[in-house]
């Protein structure tokens, strides 16, 4: 007969081969249960046990490592448009991405299904991603952006201050586009072109901050331009925008100087008078003439200035004739010719002679070039002389003496007789 002792060591020898004879499912169950009955930590170190060592780089970080994600190195880094017009010169509004009802993420997303490297409470827990995929993916030879919903964006989308835009099924737009009328340019790494130069199929063309072509008076990183569609419009060489002057070249682009010359003062001169006398249409330079021959009186001066360094000289001349209301023939041309080559004209100041008091006396005029070639004589202070009361002295012909008592013959500066010009 077995001692009680004995049946005990029986019962735990049969109890264990029973164990081991278990199902391995069942014997998972059991652990199961067991974990879930435990604390915390317990679940935590399963938690770890079965993520182990695994530590992947989220794949927006892989593959902008790769050069796989739309970068900024081959474009401009754009500013996201703001709620502030970009106002033409004619004071209309131009259209803007945020008018498009575009949506904005904040930052790069992973897609479901890879590892991220995440904080657990011990710092360094790793977590299986089991969201949607979010962020920038590749399709092919074009990019997407999906949001929460794995759906690809269209229209307009301001990711990270910068604009894209997508077309009808999603995929990333670069180059010339045209929404809703207006033209856009994206850099090849999908950015939106604002502020900026960029090239056309003939000359640049400027957008502005909303991204659209620029037009009328604009501040650009060249400076100041005159712009029609984005193309610098040059095609009117004087404007006259907001009671201020502006000479522009072909380009566009503002002139530093409105004659040219560089000299403030001079400049601020012209501008007043042309701006408050002549205006700048089609009769401007006769009306020129009229206000430097009808305001200004004659004063006799004993010295002439010589005809090679006319530029440098004729500058003064003209300021002095303006500040003290009076001067000599080549003062009276100097502020003429200046008022007209800041029109547009091919004028220039001449000295040299004119028949007088029985033999010659030294003088100093305007001639203008017109567009053929045919030289004219715009002469003011021979105007105001009484010698030849009856002669017209603007825009007019190179006249000879001879029978005709009127006409004059104009010398240069070497005694030479000017030829007649047609």
């Amino acid at each position: 007969m077995m001692s009680d002792k004995g049946k005990a060591c029986l019962v735990a020898v049969v109890t264990a081969f029973a164990l081991c004879a278990m199902p391995v499912a069942a014997l998972a169950d059991e652990a199961a249960d067991a974990v879930s009955s435990q604390p915390e930590a317990a679940v935590q170190a399963v938690t770890e046990a079965e993520q182990g060592d695994k530590d992947v780089a989220a794949p927006a970080e892989e593959a902008a490592a790769e050069g796989e994600t739309p970068s900024e190195e081959d474009g401009k880094d754009a500013v996201a448009p703001t709620n502030a017009e970009a106002t033409t010169e004619a004071g209309a509004a131009a259209d803007k991405p945020e008018d498009k009802g575009e949506v904005s993420a904040t930052a790069k997303e992973t897609p479901a299904g890879e590892t991220v490297a995440t904080d657990g409470e011990d710092g360094d827990e790793d977590v299986e991603s089991t969201e949607p995929t979010v962020g920038w993916v590749k399709d092919g030879l074009t990019w997407q952006y999906l949001d929460d919903a794995g759906a690809a964006k269209t229209g307009w989308f301001d990711w990270e201050g910068h604009w894209y835009l997508f077309d009808a099924n999603g995929q990333m737009l670069t180059g010339w586009q045209e929404v809703s009328g207006v033209r856009y340019y994206l850099y090849a790494s999908g950015v939106l072109a604002q502020g900026d130069w960029v090239a056309g199929t003939g000359q640049p063309t400027y957008l502005g901050d909303s991204g659209a072509p620029a037009s009328g008076l604009t501040e650009t990183p060249r400076g100041t331009y005159y712009l029609n569609d984005g193309l610098g419009d040059g095609s009117q060489r004087l404007r006259i925008i907001n009671s201020k002057l502006y000479r522009f070249e072909s380009s566009g682009a503002a002139a530093s100087s409105l004659t040219g010359t560089g000299n403030t003062q001079l400049d601020q001169i012209v501008e007043k008078i042309i701006l408050t006398k002549t205006g700048i249409g089609s009769d401007a330079a006769e009306k020129a003439y009229d206000y430097v021959r009808q305001n200004y009186s004659y004063a006799h001066m004993d010295t002439w200035p010589a005809q090679e360094t006319w530029e440098t000289w004729s500058q003064d001349y003209a300021i002095h004739m303006y500040t003290a209301g009076s001067g000599n023939c080549y003062r009276y041309a100097c502020l003429l010719t200046w008022i007209l080559r800041t029109l547009g004209y091919d004028a220039i100041v001449r000295v040299g002679w004119v028949p007088g008091y029985g033999g010659k006396i030294p003088h100093g005029w305007c001639e203008v070039t017109l567009a053929n070639g045919a030289k004219r004589v715009v002469d003011c202070s021979m105007a105001r002389n009484d010698m030849w009361p009856q002669m017209d002295w603007y825009m007019n012909t190179y006249k000879r003496t001879g029978s005709d008592p009127a006409h004059i013959i104009y010398y240069d500066y070497n005694n030479v007789e000017i030829a007649t010009y047609a």
